[in-house]
């Protein structure tokens, strides 16, 4: 068996839990598939679910699952009424309509990755099925806000707002077909309990959290970040979350993670699950007597270690990037499981 089929294969982590993979940089992706500048509009993920579009969209979805993706993310970042009016023309109901058929673009791209699997002779009974994963942005990010104005704008909105403004488009996605939701860029502890409380709504529901972080360990609005993780798993979520995770706008390092990582679940009996997001900077990243790609692995050994279970590509990861991220985690995995191996990894 190849390395391209072991592409095929589900993650396992410790021969038990599953490591799941996120797909990575869609909008790049789609752009290069499209042939377009990177420099266009920052409206073009809303122009993309137009329908003259959905076959590059397909597509893209196709080559990241190729490449190894278990979890694809709809396109539905900033796909809320008011933006829809604004950038498409459209009321939110044609709006919802566009969110529904973006779901059900990438079943066929799923049903497509199958055939193409059956063609060269996979085993589907292996597999694990690929997942999709709604995609919400926060109500700043919907509104194209900066990180000043989101702060500002965070503290005036009440909870119950904040449910409202989720909830149209939670609820197509959820009744499109969707196998989880993921909320990222979250600036505020207070949407995040918005968002687990209109959660309890859809009790056979389950998400992804993501804070939007800075690099001394604050959501944006000054909420301490592992303080506000643990007191979201500990005492508020209602057990349908299955990760919390922090996008960090201004940490250059991967390593630079491990400090927030070991916080979050030190002295604990029962590891919070966490997701990380893995730049493109990751493949470039190392040390004048280490090679990039045992640096990738020493860094993605500690951050399972530490707790981590979904990793999602972040900036700059085209399919071929998460081709190499998804063997390097599955080269981490087999080290884990290996019996000559200890649980350290010897990556300190």
């Amino acid at each position: 068996m190849d390395d391209n089929d072991n592409n095929m294969l589900p993650i396992m982590f410790a021969g038990t839990e599953q490591i799941m993979v996120l797909d990575g940089d869609f909008e790049t992706q789609l752009r290069t598939r499209m042939k377009l500048p990177i420099e266009t509009d920052q409206t073009f993920m809303l122009h993309a679910l137009k329908l003259c579009y959905q076959y590059d969209v397909c597509k893209t979805y196709l080559e990241f699952l190729i490449n190894g993706a278990q979890i694809i993310r709809t396109n539905t970042y900033r796909t809320v009424g008011k933006v829809l009016i604004k950038y498409l023309g459209i009321k939110e109901a044609e709006g919802l309509l566009l969110i529904a058929h973006n779901v059900k673009v990438i079943k066929t791209a799923i049903k497509r990755y199958y055939e193409l699997m059956l063609e060269d002779g996979k085993d589907l009974h292996s597999q694990l099925r690929p997942l999709i994963a709604g995609l919400c942005g926060s109500c700043a990010a919907a509104n194209f806000d900066n990180l000043d104005e989101a702060v500002v704008h965070a503290k005036h909105l009440t909870l119950e707002y904040l449910k409202y403004f989720h909830r149209p488009r939670v609820n197509t996605l959820l009744n499109a077909g969707v196998d989880l939701l993921t909320f990222e860029c979250i600036p505020s502890l207070k949407e995040a309990k918005a968002v687990i409380e209109l959660l309890k709504d859809y009790p056979k529901a389950r998400a992804l959290i993501t804070f939007l972080c800075t690099q001394k360990m604050k959501i944006v609005d000054g909420s301490d970040l592992v303080e506000a993780i643990k007191h979201c798993y500990d005492y508020y979520q209602p057990r349908q979350i299955l990760a919390f995770g922090f996008a960090c706008y201004d940490w250059q390092s991967p390593n630079a993670l491990k400090p927030l990582l070991e916080k979050i679940n030190e002295n604990r009996s029962s590891k919070i699950p966490l997701m990380c997001y893995v730049q493109n900077t990751l493949f470039s990243y190392g040390f004048a007597d280490k090679p990039g790609f045992e640096m990738q692995q020493i860094i993605l050994r500690k951050w399972l270690d530490m707790g981590v279970r979904y990793v999602g590509g972040g900036v700059g990861m085209i399919p071929e990037n998460m081709k190499v991220l998804c063997k390097t985690l599955r080269r981490c995995v087999r080290l884990k499981e290996s019996p000559t191996t200890n649980s350290g990894y010897s990556c300190s």
